[in-house]
């Protein structure tokens, strides 16, 4: 059984990045033949993986009884931030407080890195940098309503990320800068208010990306 959950999980963060990585498209249709066929295994592993995805939200069932990848509309994505915001806002206002000097340092190492990286690498690394300031949070269950709002809207981060003119200083880098200090300063309503203005505007850039497609 211990085998099966391992492979289930180890198929599971594949499809995960494949989806980030757009390399699965939303509103496509994953097969667990299929699926089952390319990793060499039984349905069953796959059957997990299936089951850990809807979990993240990022399947879900049709009215035809066929597992597709989630695809966004608009209003949901609008309203997926709305969510995220309150409750990102909150692991901030409890996390800040108990920052050590090593978090800080730790934050802003993930901070350097995403400077470096685009694609899928910089959602990884952006997606890391949040949990690890709203790990402070102590609060285990809001992190994993977190998490699974984040997972529901890693596809569209992964095209917002795409490589920057040389010598720029990205918008969302700006925004990263300026939580990191208010979080530095131990300044609580602050690094709030920095993190609101910086999942609004991720917001504003998916919906546009969502209004030109």
């Amino acid at each position: 059984m211990l085998a099966f959950q391992t492979r289930g999980r180890a198929i599971a963060d594949v499809l995960r990045r494949r989806i980030a990585a757009g390399e699965i498209a939303p509103g496509s249709q994953l097969r667990q033949l299929e699926i089952a066929g390319e990793f060499g295994v039984s349905t069953t592993p796959v059957r997990e993986a299936f089951a850990a995805l809807r979990g993240d939200g990022l399947l879900v069932l049709d009215a035809q009884k066929r597992l597709l990848v989630f695809e966004p509309t608009i209003d949901e994505i609008v309203e997926i931030y709305e969510i995220r915001r309150r409750l990102e806002g909150l692991a901030t206002r409890r996390a800040v407080p108990n920052l050590t000097d090593a978090d800080i340092e730790e934050l802003e190492s993930i901070y350097a890195d995403l400077g470096e990286l685009t694609g899928i690498e910089y959602v990884d690394r952006n997606r890391e940098l949040h949990q690890r300031l709203y790990r402070c949070s102590e609060m285990p269950q809001l992190l994993r309503q977190i998490d699974a709002l984040q997972s529901a809207s890693v596809a569209y981060l992964s095209l917002l990320s795409a490589e920057p003119a040389p010598n720029t200083v990205t918008p969302a880098q700006q925004e990263h800068r300026a939580i990191l200090d208010r979080c530095r300063d131990r300044d609580v309503d602050g690094a709030c208010a920095a993190m609101d203005h910086h999942l609004r505007s991720t917001q504003a850039a998916i919906r546009e990306l969502l209004l030109r497609s």
